[in-house]
């Protein structure tokens, strides 16, 4: 007896174990209470924090986005052609220390910047509302997201940039590489 996964070859298991991925964080983490101060959230965040890198205080994760490769689309073919020219879907994943993913979304065309699938997320919702994270708490990401209390990117105009921006850049760019190894091979 055939069954679905006949006609699926890795790529498409592959997206599709994103998109569940991503509804099963979305519903999991829809609470009335969405600033939930439970002793076990604010311990993880301690645990997590402390072993994200010891020289950035507060960093619980480190964010960025990528491209899944798909075949073009029947219908508006042109909005899924990403910066590099081919189709894509955009995944914006925020990952821990030992590089295990705490949040996913995916399903943005490849023609979206990664501020925009962050603004449009749960995550960035949150983040940006200040509902998640406590001010002492951060995420790391790339130049392409905003600055925020809870998400700290690299200064960008690199000509003029002090000694201490040319370290927090090398520091914070160290730090937020833990996600592009977590993508490298899963994705």
């Amino acid at each position: 007896m055939a069954t679905a996964e006949d006609d699926l070859d890795k790529d498409d298991i592959a997206l599709l174990s994103l998109l569940c991925i991503d509804n099963f964080i979305d519903s999991s983490s829809s609470s009335s209470d969405e600033t939930s101060g439970d002793s076990d959230d604010e311990a993880l965040l301690l645990k997590t924090a402390t072993a994200m890198i010891e020289s950035i205080p507060g960093v619980v994760g480190a964010l960025d986005g990528t491209h899944i490769a798909i075949p073009g689309p029947n219908q508006h073919h042109e909005n899924y052609i990403n910066r590099k020219g081919f189709h894509s879907i955009v995944a914006q994943v925020v990952c821990d220390h030992e590089m295990k993913f705490m949040s996913v979304n995916t399903g943005w065309p490849g023609s979206v910047h990664d501020a925009r699938v962050f603004r449009n997320s749960k995550i960035g919702k949150r983040i940006i509302n200040k509902t998640i994270l406590p001010d002492e708490f951060h995420l790391v990401g790339d130049a392409a997201y905003p600055l925020s209390q809870n998400l700290m990117t690299p200064f960008t105009d690199f000509d003029t940039l002090t000694r201490e921006q040319q370290r927090y850049n090398f520091v914070q760019c160290s730090t937020r590489m833990v996600v592009e190894r977590s993508l490298k091979g899963k994705i």
